[in-house]
């Protein structure tokens, strides 16, 4: 499981895009649900290349659907599936206190299932503080979590600037910890969608 934490305006949704995308074309995970109440909204300039299989905007669309995603990840789990799949959660602590304790229950078994259920879940969210999360996961959450913070220096404008805070590590295996990154210029959903669609980016501009 990955998540994604910054103030607004630091480019969450598109950087999350930029990754669905490059999952999808190169490890051939396509998305099998985007939860997010503004699907058709602001972020629809990102989901739209993201051609996901399922959709679940409304509170009660949502609630469903994560009761769906843990029945989804255990029938995975007991096919043994070889191929990969994407879910993709927008505003996860937001949704918390709209759909109540089935999205504590979505969270715990994305822990625990997802990497077994061979399934991407990339989640979105402003912060990362353990009263954002369900009691009781914050060791869990260090041990099976990617996370990766955005910055913003107006709150409009997104910076190349990212901070991975933990989850990931480098080439000798030593654990990554609040190490600070830049995004290349072409990580962008619609650059990436095009440069997959016939219109190959140009890495050395």
């Amino acid at each position: 499981m990955a998540e994604l934490i910054g103030n607004q305006g630091s480019g969450k949704t598109y950087t999350a895009g930029a990754i669905t995308l490059i999952r999808k074309y190169c490890l051939d995970a396509p998305i099998y649900y985007t939860l997010d109440r503004h699907y058709t909204g602001e972020n629809s300039k990102v989901w739209q290349y993201l051609e996901s299989q399922n959709v679940a905007q409304s509170e009660d669309e949502i609630a469903a659907a994560m009761a769906d995603c843990g029945q989804y990840w255990l029938d995975r789990i007991k096919a043994k599936p070889t191929n990969k799949t994407q879910i993709i959660v927008d505003e996860y602590t937001n949704l918390r206190g709209l759909v109540g304790e089935v999205a504590d229950t979505f969270f715990k078994l994305s822990l625990t299932d997802t990497r077994k259920a061979k399934n991407y879940l990339l989640g979105i969210t402003h912060n990362a503080t353990n009263s954002s999360f369900p009691e009781g996961t914050k060791d869990t959450r260090k041990a099976g979590m990617i996370l990766i913070e955005k910055f913003s220096a107006n709150g409009e404008t997104p910076l190349p600037r990212i901070v991975v805070r933990y989850g990931l590590v480098d080439d000798n295996g030593n654990s990554l910890e609040d190490v600070e990154k830049t995004l290349p210029s072409w990580f962008h959903p619609e650059k990436l969608h095009q440069h997959f669609n016939g219109k190959p980016i140009n890495f050395e501009e």
